[in-house]
Order: structure tokens, then sequence, then C-alpha cells
């Protein structure tokens, strides 16, 4: 980015990559040139589809760019009312203009995305550098469970040495802290990391998850597509485990029921699982003792 900052005499770059046509209107789309790698336009969220370029969210700025961008930008903002939120397919509903009272403390308030990049690509010298590197949006705690899978295809396609070695039951990538206790049994991944003295039990399967140190797995427990939380037990036989999203998909939520849900199943610090219980689709707050089945919950 920098290289083609100072090629490009530039006073703005930003970083971008290529995703699905059908997630781009989730983020911020850039159109751009396809030579000289200057954005032509930019849009956060777009009602329709524009471009498949999408802003990864990492900038280079002059400072005789950004400082009067912003400046214009609260100019703009105390010249006119605001909008809680610019209309879009996600928040249409919920825009409106705000009262007197509320206006003040709002003109205060300032977006990147919104009202300072458009601004810039219509009127600077504003380039992307197109990534093809892995990327992914981290907005929940979910996030963890995709963006831990890249990172660990990575390592194992470099050859890294602190991957565990493929067996029978190690299924790569799988990372293992050295401290860790795994029952030779169980069988492990893919895209796994397994933190310091987590303790795996005999038949236990484990996938598409992080377990977090000091935690237990016990005997014959299954865990799929979910975090366990520090300190956290699943008991023998018990079931933890979100949903399979495709690889290309950036959302982590799923609809269950009529009801928007996390796809990933998160377990606080110091949960407890249950003998023989399932939890699907659930995210549980730290220090609960789950004793029942339970699913598309969130437990506080």
């Amino acid at each position: 980015m920098l290289r083609l900052f100072d090629d490009k005499d530039a006073e703005a770059v930003m970083l971008g990559t290529r995703v699905a046509n059908e997630s781009a209107s989730n983020f911020g789309c850039i159109v751009s040139d396809a030579h000289s790698k200057r954005v032509l336009h930019y849009v956060e969220k777009p009602e329709g589809h524009i471009s498949n370029l999408i802003n990864c969210g990492v900038y280079l700025f002059s400072t005789e760019c950004i400082f009067p961008a912003i400046r214009s930008a609260i100019k703009r903002r105390t010249e006119r009312p605001r909008l809680l939120s610019y209309p879009s397919s996600e928040n249409l509903d919920s825009s409106f203009y705000q009262g007197d009272d509320d206006e003040d403390s709002a003109n205060l308030v300032i977006r990147l995305e919104q009202d300072v990049l458009s601004d810039i690509a219509d009127s600077r010298q504003f380039f992307v550098l197109e990534t093809k590197d892995f990327w992914r949006q981290i907005k929940t705690a979910g996030s963890a469970v995709p963006a831990n899978a890249l990172y660990l295809l990575k390592a194992f396609q470099s050859g890294s040495e602190e991957l565990a070695a493929p067996s029978a039951n190690i299924i790569p990538p799988v990372y293992i802290h050295p401290s860790a206790h795994i029952d030779p049994t169980a069988k492990i991944g893919p895209n796994v990391s397994i933190g310091p003295r987590v303790v795996v039990g005999a038949g236990a399967r484990i996938k598409e998850s992080i377990v977090l140190e000091d935690s237990e797995i016990k005997h014959d427990a299954c865990v799929m597509y979910t975090i366990i939380g520090w300190h956290s037990k699943v008991g023998a036989w018990a079931r933890v485990e979100g949903t399979a999203l495709p690889v290309t998909n950036h959302s982590t939520s799923i609809i269950k029921n009529g009801v928007k849900v996390q796809s990933i199943t998160i377990l606080g610090k110091d949960c407890a699982v249950g003998d023989e219980i399932r939890v699907q689709n659930c995210v549980c707050l730290p220090y609960k003792e789950l004793k029942r089945d339970v699913s598309n919950e969130v437990i506080m």
C-alpha cells in the first residue's frame, strides 16, 4: 500500500478485495479504474449491485487530505438535519430525522465510510490496492471461527511446524498447544485450535472450533462450529454445535424458525454443559450451567 501511495503520489489509498456478488452489498463497494487503480466511486452498503470490489477497512491518508475532508464532513453535518442512519436495505425502516434535543450531539458524530470516503473518492487522488490474500470481516464473536480456519489453512499451506501432524485422528489443519492433553482416540479437525492446558477425553470429536485455555471436553462429547470459553466444561456424550455456512458467506447469522440467530455456538467463560446435553446455535454468557437441551437462544 505504501508503495502504491508513493508511486501514484496519492492522497489516500484503501485496501480492497473481491467477494461474491451476492455478498458485496453488505460492505462498502468500490468502483475503480482497472488500469490506474484510482477510485472513481465509493458507496457504503449500496441498495443494488455496483461492484464486487469491497473495502477491507485499511487506509493510508495524507494529512493534507484527511483533515480537510473531515472538516468538510463536519460542516455538511451542521448545515443540514442529520439522519440517524443512512437508508439502506438493512436500516431503511429505522431512519428518521432527529429532534432538536438530539441534534447537537448527533452532529458531533462523523462516520468515515459514510461521511468522508465518498467525498474523497469524488474529488481527490484516491486509489485502491486489491489484495489477493485472504480477508475476513470480524464483527461478531462467531466471526473468529471462520477467521481461525483461514489462518490455519495459511499456516498449513506454508508448511508450519507449529501445527499438529496429520494422523488417523488428526485432520489438518489443527493447532494444539503443547500443554494440552488430547486422548489418542479423540478425533480432531479440520480447522481446530486448542489452547493451553485443555483436556480432551477419549472418543471426543472436535471440528471447526476454537477451544480456549483450561477447558475440558469429556469423553465421547461432540463440539462443532463452536467457541468454548476459558475454564468451560463439556460433559460426556454432550453435543455442542453451530451450523455450517459456505466459505464464501461473510455473515455468521442464520434464520431459524423465523428468528435471526448466530450460526456459531459460543460458550462464555466458566460455562458447564451437562452430560448428554445438546446445545445448538446458542450464545451462552459466562458462568452458566446448562442442564437441559437448548437451541437458538441467548442464555443470560
